[in-house]
């Protein structure tokens, strides 16, 4: 059982290797991550905007990560934020016009390298590790959030409390250290 466990996480290491992102020249990881997620959210929406609370969401990003990420992409001329006009407690995202090129053109590169790989591995064989990773996905999520929380609230510091990047007792400490200010 031990070497089985050694052979999976060697295994599901070497995806680190292969960064896809990086076959889109001028994004980094983060800005490729927010950019597909945008693309997918704004297909569905009729303004073809995208919350950035969804973007969280979805992502899983701290708020400050997806901030910086946001602030990036749109110093390359790639997004712009906006308030929502319908209700100004939110914030939209859309692509520029630039924005749609560079994802066309991603989409573009992904969509070749996909089709390498699917002719290289297999269409059956691709079919069947899609749906054996998703099953192996889904009996992992439980496990991992059961190990990330922990005895003690987050597992070994991790900071992933909450999206704003704080870990679970940040805010704890820090209202404590007021009151104690205070008195």
């Amino acid at each position: 059982m031990e070497e089985l466990a050694r052979e999976f996480i060697r295994s599901c290491m070497q995806f680190h290797k292969v960064k896809m992102y990086e076959l889109v020249p001028g994004l980094n990881r983060g800005e490729a991550r927010v950019m597909g997620t945008a693309a997918g959210l704004m297909v569905k929406s009729p303004t073809h905007k995208a919350r950035v609370s969804d973007l969280l969401d979805i992502t899983r990003m701290p708020a400050s990560g997806m901030s910086r990420t946001l602030r990036g992409l749109e110093k390359k001329g790639l997004m712009i934020r906006m308030q929502d006009p319908e209700d100004r407690r939110v914030t939209l995202v859309e692509f520029t016009e630039q924005g749609k090129e560079k994802w066309r053109e991603g989409a573009e590169v992904l969509k070749g390298f996909c089709s390498e790989l699917i002719a290289r591995f297999g269409e059956d064989r691709i079919r069947e590790m899609t749906v054996m990773l998703d099953d192996l996905y889904e009996v992992a999520t439980d496990p991992y959030r059961e190990q990330m929380q922990g005895p003690g609230g987050a597992c070994c510091g991790s900071g992933r409390g909450d999206r704003s990047g704080k870990k679970d007792n940040e805010e704890e400490r820090t209202e404590e250290s007021v009151q104690e200010e205070q008195s």
